[in-house]
């Protein structure tokens, strides 16, 4: 069995997921592919099974959750099946993502930011970013450099500056993650539902000891928040809601009283 799987989430879009899938079966025909209908409509389900070419439909592992978990139960749901099938490694894509190079896992265990282009192979949508818990602010590393600065090097703690302290962290639009290192977290979670999770998941892996890196071997072009981003219920209440919680939550307590002030 290979030591590789490919992972992708998806929820309606059957298009997306179709290049999706196509893409991560050019990029890679030896690993196998499991794809999770996270509450996808049925109608969604039978226009991609019917669109999928039958060499690649026979490579695909169909998971299902008959009403959307959102992207931490989803992950969750799909991370855990791979990795009790005994896989040891997983590509995790969203179904907005297509894989332009072969699935080479990294050498070392941890968490894992590929390197990831914005609707095309010309610019760099990020490599990692930096998730300030003072501000609730994020931002995005393009500059390979940059970011391998501020990941820690293998067995050591990231720094940090005294009273504002940055994570550097993994979005959850695509990563590598292996069996260890998931054990070591414990899942995203699930109250988050959607947006920052990945956030959270990330500061939890500092926290814990785990390495939280990148790998820019691996490529990848991002359709850029194609399968909820007219949702107000995602795009507003739910990454408001999870700013505040997440910020707070890794901020130093006796910054908390204030910090309601500014987010």
């Amino acid at each position: 069995m290979s030591n590789i799987a490919i992972a992708i989430l998806s929820f309606n879009h059957p298009e997306l997921t179709r290049r999706a899938v196509h893409a991560a079966a050019k990029a890679d025909p030896t690993a196998p592919i499991f794809l999770l209908h996270n509450g996808t409509d049925s109608k969604h389900e039978t226009r991609l099974l019917g669109s999928l070419d039958p060499a690649i439909g026979a490579r695909l592992v169909h998971l299902r959750l008959q009403t959307n978990a959102g992207f931490s139960g989803g992950g969750n749901y799909l991370l855990g099946h791979i990795f009790a099938e005994g896989y040891h490694w997983i590509l995790f894509l969203t179904n907005d993502c297509e894989l332009k190079s072969r699935a080479v896992a990294p050498a070392c265990p941890g968490l894992y930011a590929p390197l990831i282009y914005r609707r095309n192979e010309t610019q760099v949508d990020s490599l990692g970013a930096v998730f300030k818990p003072w501000s609730g602010r994020l931002r995005h590393i393009r500059d390979e450099k940059e970011a391998r600065g501020q990941c820690a090097p293998h067995g050591e703690t990231p720094s940090r500056r005294r009273f504002h302290p940055n994570y550097f962290y993994v979005p959850g639009t695509a990563f590598w993650l292996d069996r260890k290192t998931w054990q070591t977290i414990g899942p995203f979670d699930e109250s988050l539902h959607t947006y920052w999770e990945d956030v959270d998941f990330s500061a939890r892996a500092h926290l814990h000891g785990a390495y939280v890196g990148v790998h820019p071997e691996t490529a990848i072009v991002h359709s850029v928040g194609k399968t909820c981003h007219k949702l107000p219920f995602y795009t507003q209440y739910l990454f408001q809601r999870n700013r505040r919680v997440v910020s707070q939550r890794y901020s130093p307590k006796w910054l908390r009283p204030w910090q309601s002030l500014y987010l």
